[in-house]
């Protein structure tokens, strides 16, 4: 194998005469700055010399993490996050064999789904890449459209390594002529990637507003930049890199964002599902844009892989229908305390129409959209254009928690008042004497019920060091689940291999490398 490896990457988007060009390019939002067509530009010569040319450009950013079925933010990004996981299965009536393959932990490099994550996150990397290279200095607002961009690039930069490991950067405008982009660049040690990551949000921090109004609201602000560090310096601290020195810098940018939540606007909703039926509120520091209606079969959230059974619609009607492709496990189940208001309301398992038909079910997920008020309307289950949270402030809250706990060696006062700020909003006791250990498995857990089906399970075990072993001889049947709904004896088995905790380099990529193809990631 040579030593300089290389990527010669191509990922099929709209390129005219060598440039990225965001032309015809749908962008799917419930914000109205998202509600315009980027408008395609020719040449060098007049790339981005306007103001409303390059918020085109900037908009295009934002919705690449929104693209249909193979979108960023959409099934291929939870599927790899949370099905193959303890926390949630594919319902074995549903019949989509990637889905399965990847529940049951049977994965391998020519699954389509993985080359679509590799792909999206590398055409908001080159769409990142313009927008900084190509915004004419003269545009007023050329700072901040620029540090929107570094966060997308750092955003994208972030789940390409805690996905594949050393991954290519460049940050250098990609030029092709094939109508297709080539991603040139030797795979770069994960802890220069991290260090990429880190300069671009800091400069994103430094120019963004605290908040944004209006037409903008949705926008990524400063805040958004230091949440987003508290997580990228928390897994830093983790697995496989393990420095710990990054522990008091995510203290540091949680601090930033829990202790100046007015400033930025943030704080929990009063109810638990408000965090995700409302659209860019308080509680969330960055969330996909979604719209309903956009073509997508799974409509405009991830309503219909969470929220229904797929076989509904014999009882209830056509318009009782969901997917089935991302459910709880019993085990996640029982984790919950009965009491818990994330399980009495975040999880469902009986259904009735105006009609009196009532269907019931083992549990399935049900925070991400009012399922009576779509349904009752006549209109399909997924269509409801409800965002996707990608960055909570409960989720930094339990981060300023586990970080402090690592930085003292023990739960201080401001680390009990955060994680039990999360708790009493589900109507949970504070917790309290806890030793180092007894509270960071209780943050573990409680990150466990607070974020379940948000696509962070597998990458805070893996970071915590603990996948494999918590997958290792998992096994669960229907009959698991408190008062089973079904007879069936389906077993849900996960077949955890030591080399899981990272992904697999898609093969059709490294197929058209030219050099060595000696480059997969171990075990694959």
């Amino acid at each position: 194998m040579t030593t300089k490896m290389k990527y010669i990457e191509r990922v099929y988007s709209t390129i005219t005469k060598g440039l990225v060009i965001m032309s015809g390019v749908a962008l799917f939002s419930c914000s109205s700055f998202l509600e315009e067509t980027p408008t395609a530009i020719l040449t060098d010569a007049n790339f981005y010399q306007t103001t409303t040319d390059a918020i085109s450009a900037v908009d295009a950013i934002y919705a690449s993490v929104q693209s249909g079925n193979s979108g960023w933010y959409f099934g291929n990004f939870y599927m790899t996050t949370d099905v193959n996981t303890d926390d949630m299965f594919t319902d074995p009536n549903v019949g989509n064999a990637t889905w399965q393959a990847w529940s049951q932990l049977n994965i391998n490099s020519e699954i389509d789904h993985i080359g679509a994550v590799w792909n999206q996150h590398y055409i908001t990397i080159g769409r990142a890449n313009a927008v900084i290279e190509l915004v004419a200095e003269d545009i007023d607002i050329r700072d901040r459209l620029v540090a929107e961009a570094k966060f997308f690039r750092a955003l994208a930069y972030f789940d390409l390594v805690r996905f594949f490991g050393d991954v290519p950067v460049t940050t250098s405008l990609i030029k092709d002529l094939d109508d297709a982009f080539v991603i040139a660049a030797e795979r770069t040690a994960s802890v220069d990637v991290y260090e990429q990551i880190e300069q671009d949000l800091m400069d994103a921090a430094a120019v963004l507003p605290d908040q944004w109004s209006g037409g903008d609201l949705g926008r990524v602000t400063a805040g958004s930049a230091y949440g987003l560090l508290a997580k990228v310096y928390l897994t830093w601290a983790g697995q496989p890199l393990n420095d710990a020195s990054k522990y008091a810098l995510a203290v540091e940018m949680a601090d930033e964002v829990v202790n100046n939540r007015a400033a930025y606007g943030y704080g929990l909703e009063e109810n638990y599902l408000d965090a995700f039926r409302t659209n860019v509120g308080k509680e969330s520091l960055f969330e996909a844009q979604m719209k309903s209606g956009i073509g997508v079969s799974q409509g405009g959230s991830l309503a219909g892989i969470t929220t229904l059974p797929r076989n509904l619609s014999g009882i209830l009607g056509s318009n009782y229908r969901g997917n089935g492709l991302l459910r709880p496990t019993p085990d996640l189940v029982k984790a919950f305390d009965p009491e818990d208001q994330r399980y009495q309301t975040g999880m469902f398992s009986s259904l009735s129409n105006p009609d009196g038909a009532t269907a019931t079910f083992d549990p399935h997920v049900f925070k991400y959209i009012e399922v009576e008020d779509i349904l009752y309307q006549g209109l399909v289950l997924n269509d409801g254009g409800v965002n996707t949270k990608v960055l909570r402030f409960a989720d930094v809250l339990l981060m300023y928690a586990e970080a402090l706990n690592e930085v003292n060696n023990g739960p201080t006062a401001p680390a009990y008042d955060a994680i039990n700020e999360v708790r009493n909003r589900a109507g949970l006791d504070d917790l309290s004497a806890l030793d180092y250990n007894g509270f960071k498995e209780a943050v573990y857990k409680e990150r466990r019920l607070e974020l379940f089906g948000e696509g962070h399970r597998w990458f805070d075990l893996v970071r915590q060091g603990r996948y494999v072993s918590t997958l290792e001889g998992f096994s669960n049947t229907l009959q698991d689940f408190p008062d089973p709904a079904t007879t069936s004896t389906f077993i849900i088995e996960k077949n955890i291999q030591p080399y899981y905790t990272l992904m697999p380099i898609p093969q059709a990529h490294i197929n058209i490398l030219e050099t060595d193809k000696d480059l997969q990631n171990p075990g694959y």
